[in-house]
């Protein structure tokens, strides 16, 4: 989308179209193992994402973005999905080098997230990761902002050096299991908490034991 690995790639940067209120993603998306760079929006839409709506049951499979920078006045930003109803699982989804702001500051809307921004889906999201930071008035989470249905949201095998928690507008449920995060600050079942560093080079097998190491992930020796 945009060549992200200039240091002042932003200022060249074009914005991806996310205003069409009425677009809506159904299905399924493979995406094999491809990367999307530069995903860049600066401006005022809400749920501004790669898919501002999806609906049904949807699944988004292994698909990396790198190089995400999203900053909206409107609600509910984030990098795959603006806004969800139904069921939404991510498996095997990897977002690095990303920045997500939202400064809406009004009624219950406000919030942003690391995957997903708002909506009533069920979110399940598994052998994934969020690396880079996610930021709104409150409701922010790692990877899910203000997804309002109780007790539907899990993540397993994951993990995050956000420091914020999984999901901050309902916490994940006892079904989320071996995951590694910063931050304490709620109660998140399954979730390990270690320090950013940890996360990185070939030490990180030993200090997150529970990811796949053998068909999932594998080590950055500069990174994550």
């Amino acid at each position: 989308l945009n060549d992200s690995t200039l240091s002042n790639w932003k200022n060249y940067a074009v914005n991806w179209v996310t205003d069409t209120a009425s677009a809506t993603f159904k299905g399924t998306l493979l995406g094999e193992g491809h990367t999307v760079k530069g995903l860049y929006y600066n401006g005022t839409s809400a749920r501004a994402s790669l898919l501002k709506n999806t609906s049904g049951n949807v699944k988004i499979s292994r698909l990396v973005l790198d190089g995400v920078y999203i900053k909206t006045s409107g609600y509910g930003p984030a990098a795959f999905v603006g806004n969800s109803d139904g069921s939404l699982q991510f498996v095997e989804c990897y977002v690095t080098n990303s920045s997500i702001t939202s400064t809406y500051n009004s009624s219950g809307d406000k919030g942003a997230g690391g995957f997903v921004g708002y909506g009533t889906a069920a979110v399940e999201i598994e052998d994934s990761a969020y690396i880079g930071t996610v930021t709104a008035p409150d409701l922010a989470g790692a990877f899910i902002g203000n997804c309002w249905t109780i007790g539907v949201h899990s993540v397993k095998n994951s993990f995050t050096n956000a420091d914020i928690p999984f999901c901050k507008k309902r916490t994940i449920n006892t079904n989320s299991a071996n995951n590694y995060g910063v931050n304490d600050s709620l109660i998140q079942p399954g979730v390990t908490i270690i320090a950013d560093s940890q996360m990185k080079g070939t030490a990180a097998i030993d200090n997150m034991p529970n990811l796949d190491w053998g068909r999932t992930w594998k080590t950055n020796k500069n990174g994550y």
